[in-house]
């Protein structure tokens, strides 16, 4: 493995690996201009367009308060993936893919209550079709069987 340069070598996590501590990682959320593409290391120029603080983390949703002077994005440092939906103030709007990675949300100026919240159909599908094949073997289970 290849060190990071400025970042200290963290053995004592898991022994026998090379893992290295970022000193300066970015936050989890971040308000920023509306344009995409800038790199996520540059985003600290962008910074004072509004200001965000998270409320809610679990594992399929996360819940924001943010301010921004006037329309902005969300940023938010969370894999994209098909599945996740975006409220903000009770309304749902479409979730922007930023960086090609993360999540993102339009904010109209003000203060906003933003929840991102992943439930993907796959999952409903997948339940629906475990709960018909359990259903069909409790089904089996009750017709008796002649020897």
């Amino acid at each position: 493995a290849r060190a990071m340069p400025g970042w200290p070598k963290r053995e004592d996590i898991l022994p026998g690996w090379a893992l290295w501590e970022n000193p300066e990682p970015q936050p989890l959320a971040r308000v920023t201009e509306e344009a995409d593409g800038v790199p996520w290391r540059d985003l600290d120029a962008l910074a004072g367009l509004g200001e965000c603080r998270i409320e809610r983390e679990t594992l399929n949703e996360i819940t924001l308060s943010a301010r921004s002077e006037g329309r902005a994005l969300l940023r938010v440092a969370v894999a994209w993936f098909p599945g996740w939906r975006a409220y903000v103030n009770g309304s749902r709007t479409p979730v922007v893919r930023t960086g090609g990675t993360f999540l993102g949300a339009i904010l109209p100026g003000g203060a906003s209550r933003v929840e991102f919240v992943y439930s993907p159909i796959t999952f409903k599908i997948g339940l629906l079709i475990s709960a018909a094949a359990l259903a069909g073997l409790a089904a089996g289970g009750l017709v008796p069987h002649r020897a």
